[in-house]
């Protein structure tokens, strides 16, 4: 949603947001807190994650996932994918 709000992302916040009965730009927020009391989400740090394995993960995602990177709905670089790690750490 930082990269990008038009297109089919737009078509599916307006199908999650009639879905869980909210306004579009609280939809993740919404979504979010539904999946955490399905399965309660965990900071990275709290699976034994060090912050210097951060750039390992983005250089290993960057050289071994193509195929799944290259099907994203915005492309991914390597400081964008490191940044979602570091959000998640």
């Amino acid at each position: 949603m930082e990269i990008r709000r038009d297109g089919e992302i737009a078509v599916m916040n307006q199908f999650l947001g009639r879905l869980l009965g909210c306004d579009i730009d609280v939809v993740y927020d919404k979504l979010d807190e539904l999946l955490g009391t399905i399965l309660p989400k965990k900071a990275l740090r709290q699976y034994g994650v060090k912050q210097e394995e951060l750039a390992v993960f983005t250089k290993s995602v960057m050289e071994r996932q193509g195929r799944l990177m290259a099907n994203n709905f915005v492309p991914l670089d390597a400081d964008r994918v490191l940044k979602i790690y570091q959000e998640l750490y």
